[in-house]
Parts: C-alpha cells; structure tokens; sequence
C-alpha cells in the first residue's frame, strides 16, 4: 500500500511514513515504548507491542488505525515481547520473547498457545528463571498459508501450528 511503519526499539513514538516520499503519514505519541511493529494485513492498521511505563511490569499490545490516536484494540500481555507479527487472515498475532511465540487470538487477546517455548525452572524466593537459553526471539512471521510461523532465537525454525511442533530449523536439526 506504499506505507512503511517506523519506530525505534523503546521509542515512545511511532511513525507510518509514505515509502516515495519518506513524508509522515500519521504519528502516534506516547509515554509508553513501542518494542515491536508491524502492518495488519489491510495495511490500514498496525499491530505493536509495548512495555508501558506505569509499570515496569506492564506490557500489552495495540492495533492501530492509521489515521486515529485511539487504539482500536488493546489486551495486556505478561512479558515484554520484541517481536510481533499479524496473520495474513488478521486473526491471529504472535509475539516473541525470553520464554519463547505466544500466540493469541485477535478477537478476544486471549492466549491460543505458545511455540518455541524454553525451558524454566522455580526458584525459591525468584519465581519463574528460564535456564535453557537467554536467546530473545526478535523475529516472528506467519506463512502465507498461516499453516506455520518462522521464529529465531538460539536457531531460526519453521514451527507447524496446527500441532506446535517444529517442522524444521536452521542451522540443521529439529
């Protein structure tokens, strides 16, 4: 749609920018930061995942309309995701972390699941460590068929989302 989204990692404002002229199409300001981007599959909407400043425990992620500052929709989220992808039907949005792809439904912003997950263990007095990796996915996108979603953190993999399970990955292995 010769849009480009545009914001820096913890910026509090986020930009869409016309691709030929480079000109700001709409602005959005905010006290809170824009971790992570993308376009909704209509190109008239952006999906973000923020870690808001009230708290630094509050994190939650927006869809946006380009062209309005309210969003349209908004759900809280328990951890700080640094990467967000849209499926190509807009029903679905994942985000990456520390503990792996959340995957949550759009209508409700309930969880539908998680990929990639790591390990974690229970520590007395700490909660929830992860001990496996300390690897962040920062890249999530969904095939086109919204059959599969690709994520990076220690590999980059190929997982199948009907039963969450590693199709292949990257460098070789499962």
């Amino acid at each position: 749609n010769g849009l480009l989204v545009w914001s820096a990692f913890g910026a509090a404002s986020l930009e869409v920018l016309d691709q030929e002229t480079g000109e700001t199409v709409h602005r959005w300001n905010t006290q809170d930061e824009f971790m992570a981007v993308c376009f909704h599959p209509d190109g008239k909407r952006v999906g973000a995942a923020i870690n808001t400043v009230r708290s630094p425990l509050l994190h939650q992620f927006m869809l946006l309309r380009v062209g309005e500052m309210a969003p349209e929709k908004e759900f809280p989220m328990p951890f700080m995701s640094v990467s967000v992808a849209i499926s190509p039907g807009g029903g679905a949005i994942a985000t990456g972390d520390g503990r792996g792809v959340q995957l949550w439904a759009m209508a409700s912003g309930a969880p539908a699941g998680r990929v990639a997950p790591r390990t974690e263990a229970r520590v007395k007095d700490f909660g929830t460590v992860e001990v496996a990796s300390a690897f962040l996915v920062s890249t999530v996108r969904f095939s086109q068929d919204t059959k599969g979603l690709f994520s990076d953190g220690d590999r980059f993999c190929c997982w199948n989302l009907s039963d969450k399970q590693p199709t292949w990955s990257y460098p070789q292995g499962v």
